[in-house]
């Protein structure tokens, strides 16, 4: 059964690790959630407000292209809040755009061409095909350190992927 309505819904029926925004990235061992039933999650919930999970519990939480699809205006609160989940020590494993890496690809590498043009599009403000399913903010090393900083984590590696992502790992200290 997926997408169990809150009533139903018991956290120590699951592993202390999350899966944000899964969309389906279904992993095994961790509790997928996502605001969409079609994606099939585990729960269904606002990533954005999750008190119906308890603090200080989480050995990890993974959220791979999702910080981008909440309200720049939000990044804060959401961060202070993927904060309160995790246990001291917890891990958060984060995959962001990289807007200057997009606007390198635009001008130097990428093929000039429309099809070129319309896939950075593309990565710069989403597929757009449901609803949600668009970016409201990219970010710089700088950006994404600051919030991480601000929230309480210790940043422990910001690597680029692909030219226009950064992979981030963070901890709760």
């Amino acid at each position: 059964m997926f997408g169990l309505s809150l009533k139903k819904f018991n956290y120590r029926d699951y592993p202390p690790r999350l899966n944000l925004g899964c969309g389906f990235d279904i992993r095994q061992g961790y509790l997928n959630i996502d605001f969409k039933d079609f994606h099939k999650p585990d729960l269904i919930a606002d990533i954005c407000n999750l008190d119906m999970l308890p603090s200080d519990y989480y050995e990890e939480i993974i959220a791979q292209d999702v910080l981008e699809h909440i309200p720049r205006t939000q990044t804060k609160n959401v961060l202070n809040e993927w904060y309160r989940l995790l246990k001291r020590g917890g891990i958060l494993n984060l995959r962001v755009p990289n807007v200057i890496g997009l606007l390198r690809l635009f001008e130097n590498k990428y093929p000039n061409s429309l099809s070129g043009h319309e896939e950075l599009i593309h990565c710069l403000f989403g597929t757009q095909a449901y609803n949600g399913d668009f970016h409201h903010t990219s970010f710089t090393d700088i950006l994404i350190e600051h919030y991480l900083n601000n929230a309480g984590f210790t940043i422990l590696s910001i690597d680029p992927k692909d030219e226009w992502l950064f992979d981030i790992e963070a901890r709760k200290l």
